[in-house]
């Protein structure tokens, strides 16, 4: 993950961890990260493309996403 967006990045990982693991959901809406980080609609779309690519979280439909088990990795470490 580029530099630019590793301190956003891992606070979203860090964020969307604590409200899917921690609580026991398996998904969670994007924005609902998004509004909790205080980022746009925007913003969040953007990094969570970014975070797709790299393979940390799986969209799995509508605005739903989930951690990855490379995302997980990245989290627990």
């Amino acid at each position: 993950m580029s530099s630019a967006i590793e301190g956003i990045g891992q606070k979203f990982l860090l964020k969307l961890y604590e409200k899917t693991v921690n609580d026991g959901v398996e998904a969670i809406d994007r924005y609902e990260i998004g509004k909790e980080l205080r980022l746009i609609d925007e913003q969040t779309d953007n990094l969570v493309n970014v975070l797709l690519a790299f393979g940390y979280i799986k969209n799995v439909g509508g605005n739903n996403i989930e951690l990855s088990a490379e995302g997980r990795k990245k989290t627990e470490v």
